[in-house]
């Protein structure tokens, strides 16, 4: 059925930089910017959209005609980033080289690291508007049966029924650049922390956030939201494919690496991901002080204390260092 970018779409428009280069350039990386789209908004709502650009509908639908752009701007981008390596080198006398020209320089790596990043943040930002016309026009978005293709996918029941409304709800506890891409990936992370984490504590979530008597907690479910977005982001920065991580966090890791001439992607991530456990655990202290009762609530501040005042003396030592 090919792709949902063809030969005739206008490139430039999803593109920060000139597409100057022939359409068949990127088409080795258009399965795996296929494959990271179906991964976020489902095969079913991908292959919707497909259908629509290979046999458009008269009169023509409106929803669709929106759907297919919505998925080429974050499909363009992504097939940049994959790709971006094969359009800097060329193959020349069985080995890899630069590829150079007397008008043009190569970048050197700081500005390779600079325009890839650009090139993921811009399709971060198109998954996120993606996703958000799929929920826009969720009951319009169906088959030939009448089924609503995103609301029943995977990819959407995921994050339903959870602590959080949406992504933006999840971003003001901690900032993931209100990534929507982050959170659906990270969909089943928070669902094994609330699980694991929030009802071992409180019990079943949903009766938290709608109680059979009186009015919620507010102040509790703020609290909880809080504890989830921390340890989520622990354990997402250890877990997570790197170009799906916020764009804050991938800056972060390239920056090190690159200050570091070569040091182990793993042992940044996990120094990392170590400091927001360190925060995290902080929060669920604090929750646990929420729900104690005062003499409970006594011993726990001065475990917190004492928390505190060892991380500070292991900061204090690594500046030493």
């Amino acid at each position: 059925m090919g792709y949902i970018i063809t030969q005739t779409t206008d490139l430039q428009r999803f593109s920060a930089v000139d597409v100057s280069f022939k359409y068949d350039k990127l088409l080795p990386s258009f399965p795996k910017a296929e494959g990271d789209i179906k991964a976020i908004i489902s095969p079913e709502v991908y292959n919707l959209a497909l259908g629509y650009l290979a046999n458009p509908s008269e009169p023509a639908n409106a929803v669709l005609e929106g759907l297919v752009e919505a998925i080429q701007a974050p499909f363009w981008n992504l097939a940049m980033y994959h790709h971006f390596i094969w359009l800097q080198i060329r193959v020349s006398n069985n080995k890899l080289t630069i590829l150079k020209s007397d008008k043009e320089q190569a970048l050197n790596k700081g500005q390779i690291i600079e325009a890839k990043e650009s090139i993921m943040e811009m399709a971060h930002s198109y998954l996120s508007s993606l996703i958000d016309y799929l929920n826009e026009n969720k009951t319009t978005i169906i088959d030939g049966t009448g089924k609503e293709l995103w609301t029943e996918s995977a990819q959407y029941t995921a994050v339903q029924n959870m602590l959080f409304s949406g992504y933006r709800d999840f971003d003001s506890h901690y900032s993931i650049d209100n990534s929507a891409v982050f959170y659906y990936r990270a969909g089943n992370i928070i669902r094994k922390v609330i699980a694991d984490n929030v009802e071992a504590r409180v019990g079943d979530i949903a009766k938290v956030i709608t109680p059979d008597e009186g009015e919620p907690d507010t102040k509790l479910i703020e609290r909880l939201k809080t504890c989830v977005a921390y340890e989520t982001m622990a354990k997402a920065i250890k877990l997570m494919t790197f170009v799906w991580l916020p764009g804050s966090v991938r800056q972060t890791i390239d920056q090190e690496l690159y200050a570091s001439g070569g040091k182990d992607d793993t042992t940044v991530r996990e120094r990392i991901g170590r400091e927001i456990a360190a925060d995290a655990q902080k929060e669920w202290m604090k929750l646990d002080m929420q729900l104690a009762t005062p003499a409970e609530n006594a011993a726990g501040e001065m475990e917190l204390i004492s928390l505190k005042n060892e991380m500070d003396e292991d900061l204090s030592f690594g500046l030493m260092l």
